[in-house]
């Protein structure tokens, strides 16, 4: 199977979350457990003074490297055939030795359906499964989020400022960096 890629376009991100709650309504997590995707408000002054607003949606970035799925002690995550990282939620026994190695503070441990189980985003796997989309690109009003192959990550961040670790990709027109 061909790598796909969550593309973020932060120039095109008005901070609505509708992607997080997407994301909740999908997994069906309940309230007090963080969403898989969150949306991030960073102000900061333009050259004259103006004050700008940008919204970056932070997301599992399905490292290269996972930390996640080296500290495992149960052996529940994994990559999949995408190249995306998951979690097996029959195999996971919730010591949260993941929750603890992401860098990124993309994975929890909650309590979820009379277990305490990890949650991170899988890219709504079984909705890929079915043909669709994962949820949070489906329902992205300002269409700032998409999956695609390498070859059209290429293509779509050509010219364009870009960064990632993994299989999670942001880019920008207008930032040099993702944060100043």
């Amino acid at each position: 199977m061909e790598n796909l890629y969550l593309l973020i376009d932060l120039d095109r991100c008005y901070g609505c979350k509708v992607c997080q709650t997407a994301c909740k309504m999908e997994h069906g997590l309940p309230v007090g457990v963080q969403s898989c995707i969150e949306p991030l408000r960073h102000e900061r002054r333009d050259g004259s003074g103006k004050l700008q607003c940008d919204f970056v949606p932070t997301v599992c970035l399905h490292c290269s490297e996972a930390e996640c799925m080296k500290a495992c002690p149960a052996g529940a995550i994994t990559r999949d055939d995408n190249g995306f990282v998951q979690i097996s939620g029959e195999e996971c026994i919730g010591c949260g030795s993941c929750e603890a190695a992401c860098p990124y503070g993309a994975v929890t441990v909650a309590e979820m359906a009379e277990s305490v189980k990890a949650v991170k985003c899988d890219l709504c796997v079984e909705r890929r499964g079915r043909g669709m989309e994962p949820a949070c690109v489906q329902h992205c009003l300002g269409q700032a989020i998409t999956l695609c192959t390498g070859a059209e990550l290429e293509s779509r961040t050509q010219g364009r400022n870009k960064w990632s670790v993994g299989h999670t990709v942001y880019m920008s027109s207008k930032m040099t960096k993702l944060y100043e």
